[in-house]
């Protein structure tokens, strides 16, 4: 499965875990920076430096946020400055991730433990400061038309 990886300034991105993994320049033990959780993981800020300059692109203005969506429907925004130490867990000893594939990522010292998001499908780099300096985060809940017109009958 591919995750789909978005910056506007940037381009677009579609990778395998493995293959986001290998792209990454350094990767960790996940224990060494979440305590109590195995796993292989690699930095998501450095990741994006380094993208940035195999781009040619390091003039750019930092991101203001990051949106993931999960499998689930599951989204969460977070500013750019809570993702200092986040972490995007890619194996567990050597072997694709069984709970949370393709991707999980971990934001330590988050404002929240939902920050913690498994399943990821799509990464989104944003640019747009009155998206506020909060996180948020909860499930899309996308309703179709057709749903809504088979159950007002009910």
């Amino acid at each position: 499965m591919r995750i789909h990886i978005v910056d506007p300034n940037i381009g677009e991105l579609h990778l395998t875990a493995e293959d986001w993994a290998d792209s990454a320049s350094l990767t960790f033990k996940l224990d060494d920076r979440v305590p109590g959780i195995p796993g292989e993981a690699f930095d998501l800020k450095q990741w994006y430096q380094e993208w940035r300059r195999k781009c040619r692109l390091t003039n750019l203005p930092q991101p203001s946020h990051l949106r993931v969506l999960a499998m689930d429907e599951f989204t969460a925004l977070i500013p750019w400055g809570q993702l200092d130490q986040a972490a995007l867990q890619y194996a567990i000893q050597g072997e694709k991730l069984s709970k949370g594939y393709p991707i999980r990522l971990y934001v330590p010292n988050g404002s929240s433990e939902c920050l913690n998001v498994k399943s990821i499908i799509r990464v989104e780099l944003l640019y747009d400061l009155e998206l506020g300096k909060e996180s948020t985060y909860g499930f899309k809940n996308i309703i179709k038309l057709e749903h809504m017109l088979t159950r007002k009958g009910d």
